[in-house]
């Protein structure tokens, strides 16, 4: 099994919870790892950044299931506040990608995805940087 069909599979579970914009997906898929233990190796390569957690493969990831045609992102003015959703074949590939991820690991990142959808960007932030300071370092945000 490939750490690219490991990565898709998440990003599908997640969005198969609630649509998400970039921001909240990234901090889904960041929360679930590191709530899980930050295994080793991960599938998403996160580094401290300008908000947080990033992982600029996610982009390639999101880039490549629009591809597929498995999500959507309706036009709006900025990308990144534009919500992912999963097409019909996303929803299908998504009831295959299960088999990829361990039910309780399913069931974090559906968790963490609903509780990220209806959070604002600075509470989405707080939460992160009160759980994991170590990637709140090189933030242009303060925790507040």
């Amino acid at each position: 099994m490939s750490v690219n069909v490991v990565k898709q599979a998440q990003v599908l579970i997640a969005l198969q919870a609630v649509p998400l914009d970039r921001i909240r997906l990234m901090k889904t898929l960041f929360l679930t790892w590191h709530r899980s233990g930050r295994p080793s190796p991960q599938s998403f390569d996160f580094i401290p950044y300008l908000y947080g957690p990033c992982a600029f493969d996610l982009y390639e990831v999101l880039k490549e299931l629009g591809q597929q045609g498995l999500v959507i992102q309706p036009p709006l003015q900025s990308p990144k506040w534009a919500p992912y959703y999963l097409t019909d074949g996303g929803k299908q590939a998504t009831s295959e990608a299960v088999m990829f991820i361990e039910q309780g690991q399913r069931d974090m990142i559906q968790q963490i995805a609903r509780w990220a959808a209806q959070q604002s960007f600075r509470s989405l932030l707080d939460t992160v940087y009160a759980e994991a300071p170590d990637y709140a370092v090189s933030s242009i945000l303060r925790q507040g």
